[in-house]
């Protein structure tokens, strides 16, 4: 898309310098969707915003609030997992709650 993608090139991050790191992680459509999807709400939001006081504030709270909840949600994804279709067909359907 934007940028060439990484075709015929080694994966080893042992030999790779932060400059081939750099490259390769910007070669993903994914990277490059969600900045363009940033770029776009950053016009969207300088179009329609009324002031810079809600922008500011909004993007502080999330700036500051984001790691707080990765943070106190980890320990929960992790010591309980969703379970799977074929898991639930695996156990009793009574002891999962829907």
């Amino acid at each position: 898309m934007f940028i060439t993608t990484w075709k015929g090139r080694s994966f080893d991050l042992g030999k790779m310098t932060m400059r081939d790191l750099i490259k390769a992680y910007f070669t993903f459509y994914a990277i490059q969707t969600y900045l363009g999807l940033a770029f776009v709400s950053l016009i969207l939001t300088l179009i329609f915003s009324v002031g810079w006081v809600g922008p500011i504030v909004a993007a502080a709270v999330i700036i500051l609030l984001y790691p707080v909840v990765w943070y106190l949600l980890q320990p929960l994804c992790i010591t309980q997992p969703i379970p799977l279709p074929m898991e639930i067909n695996r156990h009793n359907m009574e002891t999962y709650s829907f």
